[in-house]
């Protein structure tokens, strides 16, 4: 499965952090979003990119946009993860409208799903809460 590794700067934040992406199979035809917080709990520790690709070549996630947004350090996780709406602006109006523009089809797609485990599910919670209708569930 292609991914793509982004910096991406945030203006809410006032930093800078990594972005992975892992495009599905037609990426112009994204049929979900999902977007990972805590990228490096996801991809180094859970190993999630490998569980990921098994179900790729089994299931309806073919058409699936994976997005990895790593943190920035330590210090701003605890800031970033209890209900900080700096964070939920960065998420909800910077990187989803950014994604949106890399025309894989973020627009129309029919699922969003924003995911955090432990700290980083209440931001993940608070994030959907204050997002207006963009995402369509949250696993928090």
């Amino acid at each position: 499965m292609p991914e793509i590794h982004h910096l991406f700067e945030s203006c809410q934040l006032g930093n800078e952090r990594s972005v992975w992406l892992l495009l599905p199979r037609a990426p112009a035809r994204a049929a979900q979003l999902a977007v990972f917080l805590d990228a490096e709990r996801y991809r180094d520790r859970l190993g999630v990119v490998s569980v990921i690709e098994e179900q790729i070549s089994a299931s309806a996630l073919a058409n699936t946009l994976f997005v990895f947004v790593s943190e920035h350090s330590a210090e701003a996780r605890w800031r970033e993860c209890p209900c900080y709406p700096p964070f939920a602006r960065f998420i909800n109006e910077e990187l989803l409208p950014w994604l949106q523009t890399l025309h894989w089809g973020v627009h129309t797609a029919t699922e969003r799903v924003l995911i955090g485990l432990s700290y980083i599910g209440l931001a993940a919670a608070y994030v959907a809460l204050h997002g207006e209708g963009r995402w369509t569930k949250v696993i928090s």
